[in-house]
């Protein structure tokens, strides 16, 4: 050994004791698994604040459970840390000198962080690997490499945490750990997890080696006491990640994106399995709603709509179109169609979405299903394909003898993803910004060639869909998003004046509608298919028959109508498995009783219903949370009736449970798979 290194030696070795005399003396210091333990405590207390400050207010006893298990799953990851140091610290000492240093540590912590990563990141890269249309199993890697790569990479910081570096990296890593709660909220849960780690990592280094009054003076109890402290705080830790939290605060624990923990041990929280049928009401336990409907008999016509011609009906969805939008009148300059066809119509005030996605909920307005009792099958890693042999309403429609045309703008709605079959005819109109205008091009060149025949066509506009940048980018997101629907608003004008010109219009009927709401902002959510809230799942329908009153109506009615109105309206019988009822009786203003129940099933694994009490019930699967809402005295869904332990909630609960337990599909084996799209 030279002279250098033996000073070098020295030196460290006389740096180790001096550290182990502080460790007995009262200023304590905090070595690297104490300083990162005290960061995830700091994190637990930051994001106490941030309970009080974003989360609304709640009962005393939900908060106090709130706080102490957010404290306690925070803490989990603080001891894990701590361990894990520690356990680096025994095993680097052993390996040779050329990797027992700083490249060691990264590459243990890159280890670690790719583990955890491989474990948890499925659900917020499986809508990316759709997107690209590329394996699941590339982009996890990918991503669980770039997670690790990251996080190491902030071990090198240490070389330069002492002096006026510290402070710098303790406000970037309080900035990080505070910021985790405000971006990307509600949703990429594994991304939450990995900030919040490197927020940890930042502060650790800040307070590493550093005097920090209790927790410096716990670095100097003996190893025994040590030992049961840190059991202790363990034992804490793993009561909050392991014992379920009442339903009422796992719910508020969501609402918070930097309670980083809950979101993934939530997953493995266990069902509440079984059906207490004595608490369903009679009247649902008898209703023929709620038992398997594979042997109803068809529904015949109801004849209330003789058609003098063949008749024409186009079917339109416009994208997230939202129910309030028709009913904000300072924007009827921006839709003078859609409130031309508003006022000489029957308006469905409280029509609903079949799911809060545009995929899942065409596929059951075609099929006339909910999303348990349709047949998905995983295409690839990353992609579903409906695999389903139920009859679609287009499928009827053909065979009684209707044109039946498809002008699809959207891939995963064309007949190859299987949810746009049934269609004779299928036209599609590739990404561009003026889809929605060759749609329609191409819907009236095909018209055209086919005026006298019984004609059914569907499309979908796509031009309202984030980021509302078509129409121009001034004005609130609200006023850009209306903007957009303007855009169809004017091809509809163009489609009705060319009905009128070739003297179609007397026979041509409308229904238009969105395929799911919007939100902006409402119960902290942005855009759509995240919750099933009443801004993602209320929507306007209109039916427009020529010669009919116009009528404004309040009956609920969900879009799972449409298929057997559309039937109705030709003269064919309804399947009897359909769910959902004709709504042409109404449209006539004949007295009708519309029996069936308004229900919601996403890809999500949330499943609602509207039951006729006025309540909503909503049952998140994969988060294990149940809430209730009373729509005639909350339309705005703040009060929780599960928290406030209301009278029948139990009773609604259950019915809800019945019902889509009924009408689940039960192939041996078969689970639906959880769709982010």
């Amino acid at each position: 050994m030279n002279q250098v290194e033996g000073n070098a030696s020295a030196d460290e070795g006389g740096a180790k004791r001096r550290l182990r005399r502080q460790g007995r003396g009262h200023h304590a210091v905090l070595d690297a698994g104490a300083a990162q333990l005290a960061a995830w405590c700091l994190l637990g207390l930051l994001n106490q604040i941030l309970i009080i400050v974003r989360l609304p207010a709640a009962s005393t006893d939900t908060r106090l459970l709130h706080h102490a298990y957010d404290a306690g799953q925070l803490l989990a990851l603080g001891v894990l840390s701590l361990v894990f140091v520690r356990l680096a610290q025994l095993g680097l000492p052993r390996l040779p000198r050329a990797i027992a240093g700083r490249w060691a540590r990264a590459a243990l912590v890159g280890a670690a962080v790719f583990v955890v990563s491989m474990a948890t990141v499925d659900e917020d890269v499986s809508n990316l690997a759709s997107r690209l249309d590329v394996r699941l199993a590339f982009v996890r890697v990918a991503a669980s490499l770039a997670f690790g790569v990251a996080l190491s990479a902030t071990l090198l910081l240490r070389r330069v945490a002492s002096g006026p570096v510290r402070p710098v990296l303790f406000i970037v890593g309080v900035a990080v750990a505070v910021g985790n709660a405000f971006l990307l909220d509600g949703d990429y849960f594994t991304l939450h997890l990995m900030a919040a780690w490197l927020g940890a990592l930042l502060i650790g280094y800040a307070l590493e080696g550093s005097w920090v009054g209790g927790l410096g003076r716990w670095c100097g109890l003996g190893r025994p006491s040590r030992m049961v402290g840190v059991g202790l705080l363990a034992a804490a830790g793993a009561a909050a990640v392991l014992v379920p939290p009442r339903n009422d605060v796992l719910r508020r624990m969501y609402c918070l994106s930097s309670s980083v923990v809950a979101p993934i041990a939530g997953r493995y929280y266990p069902d509440r399995t079984g059906i207490e049928l004595d608490k369903v009401p009679a009247r649902y336990r008898h209703s023929p709603w709620f038992r398997d409907r594979s042997r109803q008999p068809t529904v015949p016509p109801s004849r209330v709509f003789r058609p003098k011609q063949p008749p024409i009906v186009l079917f339109f969805t416009i994208e997230a179109m939202r129910a309030d939008v028709l009913e904000k009148r300072k924007y009827e300059r921006y839709l003078p169609e859609l409130h031309k066809l508003r006022k000489t119509s029957t308006h469905f005030t409280m029509a609903r979405a079949v799911t809060s996605a545009t995929t899942t909920s065409l596929a059951s307005v075609f099929a006339c299903k909910y999303y348990s009792q349709l047949r998905w099958d995983a295409e690839g890693d990353s992609k579903v394909r409906l695999l389903d042999d139920s009859p679609r309403f287009a499928e009827v429609l053909s065979k009684a003898g209707v044109r039946t045309v498809h002008v699809a703008t959207q891939g995963r709605l064309r007949a190859d993803t299987g949810v746009g079959t049934g269609f004779q005819h299928q036209y599609w109109i590739p990404i561009s910004k003026t889809r929605g205008a060759q749609a329609l091009d191409k819907l009236i060149e095909d018209l055209d060639k086919n005026p006298q025949v019984p004609y059914f066509a569907y499309t979908h506009f796509i031009e309202s869909h984030a980021p509302y940048d078509l129409a121009g980018t001034k004005g609130s997101e609200y006023d850009r998003y209306v903007r957009e629907i303007g855009i169809v608003d004017r091809e509809l004008g163009r489609l009705r004046q060319h009905l009128d010109e070739k003297g179609l219009a007397g026979n041509t009927i409308f229904i238009i509608s969105g395929d799911h709401g919007e939100a902006f902002g409402e119960h902290g959510a942005r855009y759509h298919s995240k919750n099933v809230y009443e801004e993602a799942m209320r929507v306007p329908l209109i039916v427009h028959v020529p010669g009919m009153k116009p009528r404004k109506s309040s009956v609920p009615v969900s879009l799972i109508d449409v298929g057997p109105t559309v039937l109705d309206l030709f003269g064919a019988a309804t399947p009897g498995i359909y769910m959902g009822q004709s709504l042409v009786p109404l449209v006539a203003g004949k007295p009708a009783k519309l029996t069936r129940p308004i229900a919601v099933d996403t890809g999500r694994r949330i499943q609602a219903l509207y039951l006729d009490d006025g309540k909503k019930v909503i049952i998140d699967l994969r988060k294990h949370t149940v809430e209730v809402y009373d729509l005639g005295a909350d339309p705005g869904e703040v009060v929780n009736l599960v928290e406030h332990r209301a009278p029948d909630v139990e009773a609604a609960i259950e019915t809800t449970k019945l019902f889509f337990e009924v009408h689940r599909r039960k192939d041996l084996g078969y689970e639906p798979p959880w769709q982010k799209f």
